[in-house]
Order: C-alpha cells, then sequence, then structure tokens
C-alpha cells in the first residue's frame, strides 16, 4: 500500500467491523465495504496529518452514505 491507502483501508476496516460487531452489516460485507472505500478515494502519494484525518473523514461518510 502506498501514500493514503493505508489510511483508507484502516478507517473502513475499523468502521466495517465496528458495523458487524453491532450487529448492522454480515461478515462478508466488511470486505465489500473496504473494497468500495478503496476503489472511491483518490490517492495522496505523501499525505501530511491534515490529509489523513481528512481522509478518514471521508472513509466515513462515504461509508454512511451507503458507498
Amino acid at each position: 500500500l502506498v501514500g493514503s491507502e493505508m489510511c483508507i483501508r484502516e478507517a473502513a476496516n475499523e468502521y466495517a467491523v465496528k458495523q458487524f460487531l453491532d450487529r448492522k452489516i454480515d461478515f462478508l460485507d466488511i470486505y465489500d465495504i473496504i473494497r468500495a472505500s478503496m476503489d472511491h478515494h483518490k490517492l495522496i502519494e505523501n499525505p501530511d496529518i491534515d490529509e489523513i484525518l481528512a481522509t478518514e473523514q471521508e472513509v466515513y461518510e462515504f461509508i454512511e452514505s451507503g458507498c
């Protein structure tokens, strides 16, 4: 993974696992949410801390919108 991809994957995974543990999604939906989040995001090669935090928030909003 390069640039902001790690942030996207981790934010999507964190959010999806919480949804699963809260019984809001099925286990196999976790992968779909992560994949959709990765596909949706525009890569930032060398993100600074502000871009990382903004990316994390964008991932959460994307998932909440129904990705």
